[in-house]
């Protein structure tokens, strides 16, 4: 009987020891969702929402807005200052083209590629059972539990509305873009093969070490 009690007082002071830590316990956000820009189309849906957040705007009602992609020259940059100007149109608002005309509202707008590195997680959910039934889940839809691949570059776009000079809007949206798609959202980036190539060897450079 005393060896048990030993036994078990022991278990409980090596656990107590043991749970001691130099650093910060790491404790998970809830679970969230973000879309992935992985079409033209979505770009538009983008341009949309920033459209009708502006279109719904008493202090720019009836004003004429001058529009300024302030970020670096992308296919992404150019369609969506397009996209955006058709948008808003449609909203039967008044856009200013060229700088010197007179214009009560400046949107400007900078775009963000992040770029993540090995997260050490192989599917979103905490088990794999929990992977494989959010994969059944979502087969016809298209969704996915989202590997650590498929979300390692994320799209950052930030507007500013500035009316009169003084900031009356901001807004930013987040979605994730494919690997492979890095070259249209930033100009120092590879496209598609290159890309991978690039991935490969600095995987094959960091195990080396």
């Amino acid at each position: 009987m005393k060896r048990f009690v030993y036994f078990v007082g022991g278990s409980f002071l090596v656990c107590a020891l043991g749970c001691k830590t130099n650093v910060p316990m790491v404790e998970h956000h809830p679970g969230t969702y973000q879309t992935k820009a992985q079409a033209a189309e979505h770009w538009q849906l983008m341009a949309r929402e920033l459209a009708r957040r502006i279109a719904d705007n008493p202090n720019v009602s009836g004003q004429s807005v001058y529009l300024e992609m302030t970020g670096p020259q992308t296919p992404f940059a150019e369609a969506y200052y397009n996209l955006l100007i058709t948008e808003l149109t449609a909203r039967s608002m008044k856009v200013a083209l060229v700088p010197g005309e007179p214009a009560a509202a400046r949107l400007s707008i900078t775009t963000q590629l992040i770029r993540h590195g090995d997260r050490e997680f192989w599917e979103n959910p905490t088990t794999v059972f929990g992977a494989i039934g959010y994969g059944f889940r979502n087969m016809f839809v298209g969704d996915s539990a989202g590997s650590d691949r498929a979300t390692r570059k994320e799209l950052i776009v930030t507007s500013w509305l500035r009316v009169n000079g003084t900031l009356d809007l901001a807004s930013s949206q987040i979605v994730y873009v494919s690997p492979q798609d890095g070259h249209l959202y930033w100009p120092d980036t590879f496209p598609s093969t290159e890309w991978q190539s690039a991935e490969a060897r600095a995987r094959a450079s960091a195990f080396a070490q």
